[in-house]
């Protein structure tokens, strides 16, 4: 057996290993967003996380490394809710509507009043949808 192919024992006894895990400062310079992000992404299960430990409410976070990565993958697959809005040709409130009852996908960088970012492939198949119910072809 290599080296390579055994199982690092420290992931056995630490969840949040180094080796599959980043700090949240770590995810944070990977995304390019605040500290204060990544804890609101926690906090809405956007990103996986576990307290290194979690009897002590001060323990900092170990972010699952999949789990930024799969968000680095999808926020290039985004565009803004401006963009969306124009490509659709309805307005962003509708555009929010259909955010928010899973017509489209998409999320907020921030909590509050941050604009919105749209999964573009989300947008290409309602427009597809769109086109099959007019029964033309958008190619």
């Amino acid at each position: 057996m290599k080296r390579d192919d055994k199982m690092d024992f420290r992931q056995l006894l630490f969840p949040w290993s180094p080796r599959y895990t980043v700090s949240a400062k770590g995810a944070a310079a990977m995304l390019k967003v605040s500290i204060n992000t990544i804890c609101r992404m926690i906090a809405d299960g956007s990103l996986d996380a576990e307290k290194c430990n979690p009897d002590k409410g001060n323990s900092p976070w170990r972010v699952n490394l999949d789990s930024v990565e799969k968000h680095m993958t999808h926020s290039i697959e985004t565009i803004s809710a401006d963009q969306a809005a124009e490509i659709l040709d309805i307005s962003l409130f509708t555009l929010c509507e259909m955010i928010k009852s899973g017509e489209l996908t998409g999320y907020k960088m921030r909590s509050g009043t941050s604009p919105w970012r749209v999964n573009y492939a989300s947008v290409r198949q309602h427009l597809d949808r769109l086109s099959e119910m007019a029964g033309t072809s958008l190619e």
